[in-house]
């Protein structure tokens, strides 16, 4: 996947660099303007990123694990974002094409809502991120994964996630470390769990 370059791209990346920030510690002042950014807006992640020339890097994060430093400029919403010179508001990533993320596992990946719970009858005990459609034409959902509508997503390589950004997240440091493969623990609507591995290819 390609991504967008702003007009001003050279003169933008001499600017990032002259800051001296990328790759620097942690900063308490950062990570707490990022909490504070998740408490106004009542997400449950919220980052402070720079755009480098060939990935998204994390100066501060608020509800992503620590681990979760950068991911590649592809897939990054932030790369959208600097092409414009006004706020960015999207109310719901899963329903704009701008960042339709289904080619990278040919899933379609929803929060799990009750309105979506009571659709698909997941028990309450269920928790992840829900599957709404399923594309049999990509490799890494064909059938014989046995993903289908309904099934909830509860862990990628072993660690919890609660919403599609959380997840996209996940998979993006996966192919940042230069894995192929993400193993998905998977519970169906009557929370019976199983492991799938899906190419990140």
């Amino acid at each position: 996947m390609s991504h967008l370059i702003p007009a001003n791209e050279s003169r933008r990346l001499v600017a990032l660099r002259r800051y001296e920030i990328l790759d620097t510690a942690p900063e308490i002042a950062y990570d707490e303007i990022a909490e504070l950014a998740a408490q106004i807006c009542r997400c449950s992640v919220a980052f402070i990123s720079f755009i480098d020339d060939d990935r998204r890097w994390l100066k501060a994060k608020y509800g992503l694990p620590p681990e979760i430093t950068e991911a590649p400029r592809e897939t990054a919403v932030c790369s959208t974002t600097i092409c414009g010179t006004e706020v960015l508001t999207v109310p719901d990533m899963t329903k704009d094409p701008r960042f339709d993320r289904s080619p990278t596992l040919g899933l379609e990946l929803s929060s799990l809502s009750d309105d979506l719970r009571k659709k698909y009858k997941v028990r309450d005990n269920v928790k992840g991120v829900i599957i709404t459609g399923v594309d049999p034409n990509v490799a890494s959902a064909s059938p014989d994964k046995r993903l289908s509508p309904g099934d909830v997503i509860v862990e990628v390589q072993y660690q919890g996630v609660g919403n599609p950004a959380d997840l996209q997240s996940r998979l993006d440091q996966l192919k940042t470390q230069g894995k192929k493969v993400a193993v998905l623990l998977v519970s169906n609507p009557d929370g019976e769990t199983r492991f799938v591995a899906l190419s990140l290819q």
